[in-house]
């Protein structure tokens, strides 16, 4: 989740922000894993909205807003930290159970053509990230991608043939102003199939962009595919191997 974050863009003009973003998060997401689920494991979503402010919603579907009222002294310093740490925070009940933890910083002046965007990690061996195009999280993409990579013990050089991969994806659809988008975000899924083969899904795509991703894609050597869906919406699929 820290790469995710370092992988922002437009923090530069407050310094000391990025750190506060990390810590606050880091804190909101231990509180998470220590208290929201009985047995210690379960979703963590993160969604990031940058424009004149910066919001991240840290959110869980565990035993919902009490689990972070009954008092500990850990969470007590957690929250804290989290109130040090931000410009505004609030705990809210989720819709369907669990609990938010909206985060928020002024950043200065607006973005341009940036929007939100949902960096989720969905469970062991595999990561979800939806991105809307201009939503500043396009080097995120990259980071989360080498990650993975990396800790599935690929060599230096595949983690980066992973991470300009997924950044080609996106460039290609930020390029395009969004036209390749069967819908509003790009989702891009990455799976560690096993030790040192890593599986990309990116789409939905408009008939055509996949293949053409396919064909134009600047990284050699890995396994690509076009897959249909029954509603005319097109995936392309790649899986990355270690050659060693």
């Amino acid at each position: 989740m820290r790469e995710l974050l370092r992988g922002l863009r437009g923090l530069e003009g407050r310094p000391g922000l990025l750190n506060e973003v990390l810590g606050a998060v880091s804190e909101a997401a231990n509180n998470v894993v220590m208290h929201a689920y009985e047995n210690g494991g379960g979703r963590l979503s993160v969604d990031v909205c940058l424009r004149a402010r910066l919001e991240i919603r840290v959110r869980d579907w565990g035993r919902g807003l009490g689990s972070w009222a009954r008092p500990t002294a850990r969470r007590g310093v957690g929250l804290m930290a989290i109130d040090a740490f931000t410009d505004e925070f609030e705990l809210r009940a989720g819709h369907g159970g669990g609990t938010e933890v909206w985060l928020s910083w002024g950043v200065g002046a607006p973005l341009p053509d940036c929007d939100d965007g949902l960096v989720a990690p969905v469970r062991d061996g595999e990561f979800v990230i939806d991105a809307r195009p201009g939503a500043q999280l396009g080097a995120a993409i990259g980071r989360v991608t080498a990650l993975v990579a990396g800790r599935a013990g690929f060599t230096l050089d595949l983690v980066d043939r992973a991470r300009a991969v997924a950044e080609q994806i996106m460039a290609y659809a930020d390029a395009h102003g969004g036209a390749p988008l069967a819908g509003s975000h790009l989702s891009v899924v990455l799976n560690n199939l096993h030790r040192r083969r890593l599986g990309i899904r990116a789409g939905p795509l408009r008939a055509g962009h996949a293949s053409t991703l396919c064909r134009d894609l600047p990284i050699p050597g890995e396994d690509r595919r076009v897959v249909a869906d029954p509603a005319a919406q097109e995936w392309l699929e790649l899986v990355l191997e270690d050659g060693r």
